[in-house]
């Protein structure tokens, strides 16, 4: 998205790079790709990284081309490449450990890339941003992930409202975010973490083109800011590790657009507000200990529900029925609830998009789930595989499914192998009386040309012959997977033939049928 690659006049870029994973994806160019609460763990095939490799020499050696330079030690001068078309700009650090960076020489340099579109400080020992920041009028990523020094932002990286995404996470001494940051009218993902207590209005309520939000490790939050419900394009709501958190705002029932909300590590947040109008594909709520049922306004995403996630919430005794009416429903996950109870058959018997389901380490439905599956009308789900704990199990509805398909694809190649020999048959009884036509007008079998008994004997022992390999050829052919690919067979010659007509039975290709 920030390297402007992903264009469309009708769907946002988030859109558009999801249909392009789902096209790599399914043409093989991803492998190992598992999906998770909010994403997806893969690797790129050898091929597309052998090309990546590739192309970025090429980049190397022409610098007028230059996409991506990585500032392996900074304590070194930096001199200024003879190009200013740079738009990736990276300081990949190995093994935790946090470059020494001094912010004047480094941002002097990274200045003088007019064109520059992505920097990629992560992990760094920087206290403080250069206000020069605001040069960088193309500017569209700015990861600054990991950098435990920095305390915070100068007021005028509000200026770049080209911006879309920016990432503070795991900015331990963070202390507050820039007064104007509400000027920043084009960030769509921000995650952030901050020492504030409060997140006060007019702020990130403002940025009305977020469509992720991602707030963690914020010990002193203890309430987020009451405008939420300005954000009418979120789509993504991360809150974790907030130990001071009590409640959301009210505003989150306005928030018509969020399709993905996770929640965990919030020691004191209680959901007790109605969030009717919300249309959840993804929730995942783990470690909120003050949780002792889930909130009952999951039953208004009943219809697209796809996902959910719940864990290390020890006061939950049971689920809510209206989880059989998510039919929607591909992965449930459930771990570390060491009270909950309850019959999973009733309300797996309705989920018919399940992919996945696994329980781990709760216990009593642990022990519940392991003894259904067990049970015959357990198999009557459609789920063909159940994580509990350390064990699989197989259900023996999927072997079912596939002796009766294999049965009906049997029973189907049999009747067209009955209909193929009667075919073959009755065009072999026409070419015959066919032949003899012909032969009465050639002359052949007239009184002095007819011939002698010995001659009948040996023909008709030759035909009889004749019939039974053609129907052992057309049994071996109907059983072997390269029957109907061979070539026409060449017509004999006639003078080969001593005058007796023989006939081949014409196999359709498109007819015969298929070893399955």
């Amino acid at each position: 998205m920030a390297q402007g690659l992903l264009h469309s006049d009708s769907k946002d870029p988030e859109s558009v790079g999801e249909q392009y994973f789902n096209e790599l994806w399914s043409r093989g160019l991803l492998e190992n790709v598992e999906e998770h609460a909010l994403g997806y763990w893969f690797k790129i095939h050898s091929l597309v990284h052998d090309l990546a490799v590739q192309e970025a020499r090429k980049e190397q050696q022409n610098l007028e081309s230059l996409h991506q330079l990585s500032f392996v030690d900074c304590n070194k001068d930096l001199h200024r490449p003879t190009c200013d078309k740079i738009c990736v700009l990276s300081n990949p650090v190995g093994g935790g450990v946090e470059p020494k960076i001094n912010p004047v020489p480094l941002f002097k340099c990274i200045t003088k890339f007019k064109q520059l579109r992505v920097l990629y400080l992560c992990n760094s020992s920087l206290e403080e941003i250069p206000t020069s920041i605001d040069t960088l009028k193309r500017l569209r990523y700015l990861d600054l992930r990991g950098s435990r020094r920095l305390k915070r932002l100068p007021e005028s990286i509000c200026k770049l409202q080209i911006l879309q995404t920016l990432i503070l996470a795991f900015c331990s001494e963070f202390e507050e975010l820039p007064r104007n940051i509400k000027n920043m009218i084009g960030l769509r993902f921000l995650w952030i973490q901050t020492k504030q207590a409060r997140l006060g209005k007019d702020a990130i309520g403002s940025l009305t083109s977020l469509r992720f939000l991602a707030i963690g490790g914020s010990e002193n939050l203890t309430h987020l800011f009451e405008d939420i419900d300005r954000l009418n394009s979120l789509q993504t709501l991360i809150i974790y590790d907030c130990k001071s958190l009590v409640t959301l705002p009210k505003g989150m029932k306005s928030l018509s657009t969020l399709f993905n909300m996770a929640l965990w590590g919030c020691e004191r947040l209680r959901l007790t507000f109605p969030i009717e109008i919300i249309r959840l594909k993804k929730l995942i709520l783990r470690g909120l200990p003050a949780l002792t049922n889930l909130p009952m306004w999951i039953y208004y995403s009943v219809e697209n529900l796809e996902v959910l996630e719940v864990g290390e919430l020890p006061r939950l005794r049971a689920l809510p029925t209206c989880l059989e009416d998510l039919w929607a429903l591909r992965i449930l996950r459930i771990s570390n609830c060491p009270m909950l109870a309850g019959y999973m058959h009733p309300i797996l018997q309705n989920w018919n998009k399940m992919k996945e389901l696994r329980i781990t380490f709760c216990g009593l439905l642990s022990k519940q789930v392991l003894k259904e599956a067990n049970q015959p009308e357990f198999a009557t789900s459609r789920i063909f595989t159940i994580y509990v704990d350390f064990k699989i199990i197989k259900l023996r509805v999927a072997s079912k499914d596939k002796d009766k398909d294999k049965d009906k694809a049997e029973a189907k190649q049999t009747k067209e192998v009955n209909n193929d020999e009667r075919k073959s048959d009755a065009h072999q009884t026409r070419l015959n009386n066919a032949a003899g036509e012909v032969s009465k007008q050639d002359g052949i079998g007239l009184p002095g040309a007819r011939p002698t008994r010995q001659e009948e004997h040996d023909d008709h022992h030759e035909a009889k012959n004749n019939g039974q390999a053609l129907k052992a050829q057309q049994h071996k052919g109907n059983n072997d997977p390269r029957f109907g690919t061979e070539q026409p067979l060449k017509a004999e010659d006639p003078k080969d033939i001593d005058g007796t007509v023989r006939t081949v039975p014409i196999m359709d290709v498109n007819s015969s049928p298929s070893n399955t």
